[in-house]
């Protein structure tokens, strides 16, 4: 009797190992990144809420915004883990096709970068805005202020469209794939997640001393 013969798992190669690191790595300071986001969100929320600051649309707005910021970090993890595993299952025994595979990480790809650059420009417009009612009857800080604003959303289309082209010919390629999609996400991932929370602090600081000196 003919016991059935099983697959064995060969060993992982050097490269293999190295990607499955970098993946780690990657998802462990995006994971610790969004924890840091979660836990300003929050306390921004409380300050609102805690003092009996008065809820004006302008604070209204700045909530908003901020749990924006939250949704669209948490949703470029999730896609970027989603790329990940599909990678994954790409270099394992019985991968599924791998023309589906490679146009689904090219959609998650694009999304995490669109996303980050959203988020980027949503941090730009924080610190504008605090800016902003700080120099209330100084027409040209405004004027200032009106065209960096201006200036990083055309940077954010620009780079957009940039990003959307090199994903989609870098991702032609099957044999580069882990590679690739790891060093074009994963500064995305740091400069979305850490930029904004620095201008979270700095605009939360200038609101508590605003206010302070109100009272």
């Amino acid at each position: 009797m003919h016991l059935p013969q099983t697959q064995t798992s060969l060993s992982l190669s050097d490269s293999g190992l190295l990607a499955l690191k970098e993946w780690i790595l990657e998802t462990a300071l995006g994971s610790l990144l969004l924890g840091v986001q979660a836990t300003l969100s929050i306390v921004v929320l409380y300050v609102f809420v805690a003092q009996g600051i008065p809820l004006s649309k302008a604070r209204l707005a700045l909530s908003v915004v901020i749990i924006m910021m939250f949704l669209a970090s948490l949703s470029s993890l999730v896609m970027d883990i989603e790329a990940i595993i599909i990678q994954i299952l790409l270099n394992g025994y019985n991968p599924p096709d791998s023309k589906e595979a490679i146009s689904l990480v090219t959609e998650l790809e694009i999304a995490c970068n669109f996303l980050g650059r959203l988020n980027f420009f949503m941090g730009d417009m924080i610190v504008v805005w605090r800016a902003w009612v700080l120099f209330p009857q100084r027409l040209p800080a405004r004027i200032a202020l009106s065209i960096c604003l201006m200036g990083s959303f055309v940077f954010l289309i620009r780079s957009q469209w940039i990003g959307y082209l090199a994903v989609a010919l870098t991702l032609d390629s099957t044999t580069n794939i882990t590679v690739n999609v790891y060093f074009q996400i994963m500064p995305e991932l740091v400069s979305t997640l850490n930029r904004p929370f620095i201008q979270f602090s700095l605009s939360l600081w200038l609101h508590i001393t605003i206010t302070s000196q109100q009272v």
